[in-house]
């Protein structure tokens, strides 16, 4: 279900010591084709590019292991960025 895929995706970027905030959509189209987006609040020394770029290879890979479906896109939208750690 959506609620599985996005619970899958929160707990995929909190593993990512950088990410605080998380909040995640997933939408399916016909197809069965998975879109995920992350609206995420990272902590000031993050290294975005590199931050998005790990997040969205490893929620394509855990949700195509978990659930099978293909991921047909990860958008990563970073909402803040703050100066606690």
């Amino acid at each position: 279900s959506k609620d599985t895929i996005e619970n899958l995706v929160s707990s995929v970027a909190k593993g990512y010591q950088d990410t605080q905030e998380i909040n995640t959509r997933v939408e399916l189209d016909k197809e069965n084709n998975v879109n995920v987006f992350v609206n995420l609040t990272v902590t000031n020394d993050a290294i975005i590019k590199d931050l998005s770029v790990n997040l969205q290879n490893d929620i394509k890979q855990k949700v195509k292991n978990a659930t099978d479906l293909e991921v047909k896109e990860v958008n990563i939208k970073i909402k803040d960025v703050s100066n606690s750690q």
